[in-house]
């Protein structure tokens, strides 16, 4: 998923809207990156209901390794034999998403760029689900043309220019409302699309206060499911790919 909108857009509680999901469903990790300023912030309200993070800019080296770790899962996953035609999340093997916040400081890392790439063409197949926010929606400010190219859901908020949407989501940015005008200017209101051309509009729950997300998180939190017992072996193993 690709989420663009401006400063103040309201991207900070759409994506407290998708952690809260997350962590509410018993076959589902979540993964949070944020190496901006504004990461470390997010240490004590999400952290602890994470079953990785890397939050702040002195965890560039830590989002590398977490980035390096769920291409290990999606390696590990892809050599296991096929039960169904589609990989299923289940609370044995659970469905990771990734939620990155202000992508551009993570893709001006040429390692974490190659690491993005590889999850976004290969995560998906093997249960791994990326969600990234930042403020515009061209290539290169998402982690590139190869990372967008395997975009099935775009979620466009508040622009200062119309063209976003079609940087954010290519053609099928033309089917969707002008965000620079639609709401009446107002933030947490989003244009929600699939590659199938459909979309929808609405807006945000507001779990925007700490002490709301704290209340959320402290009934979740440390209680993350379990990898693998084999899984967890593998991982322990000098990484491979990257």
């Amino acid at each position: 998923m690709n989420i663009v909108g401006i400063k103040g857009a309201g991207k900070t509680v759409l994506l407290s809207n998708i952690s809260e999901r997350v962590t509410k469903a018993g076959d589902a990790l979540l993964i949070r990156i944020n190496i901006s300023i504004k990461g470390d912030a997010e240490r004590t309200l999400w952290g602890p209901a994470c079953h990785l993070t890397a939050l702040g800019p002195r965890e560039k080296g830590r989002a590398l390794k977490v980035l390096r770790v769920l291409a290990g899962i999606v390696e590990w996953r892809s050599r296991q034999p096929k039960i169904t035609a589609n990989w299923v999340p289940s609370p044995g093997d659970p469905q990771l998403i990734l939620v990155i916040d202000e992508i551009d400081p993570l893709t001006e890392i040429q390692a974490c760029r190659e690491v993005l790439k590889h999850l976004s063409s290969k995560g998906r197949e093997f249960g791994v689900t990326t969600v990234r926010a930042g403020q515009r929606g061209t290539a290169e400010w998402t982690g590139g043309g190869d990372v967008r190219a395997n975009d099935d859901v775009f979620c466009l908020g508040k622009v200062n220019r119309g063209a976003e949407a079609m940087h954010a989501a290519g053609e099928i940015g033309l089917q969707l409302p002008n965000m620079a005008e639609y709401g009446e200017g107002r933030d947490g209101v989003w244009a929600f699309a699939e590659l199938d051309g459909s979309h929808e509009a609405g807006r945000t729950f507001n779990p925007s206060e700490p002490a709301d997300i704290r209340r959320i998180v402290a009934g979740r939190a440390y209680q993350q499911r379990e990898l693998k017992p084999e899984l967890k072996t593998f991982l322990g193993k000098p990484t491979r790919n990257f």
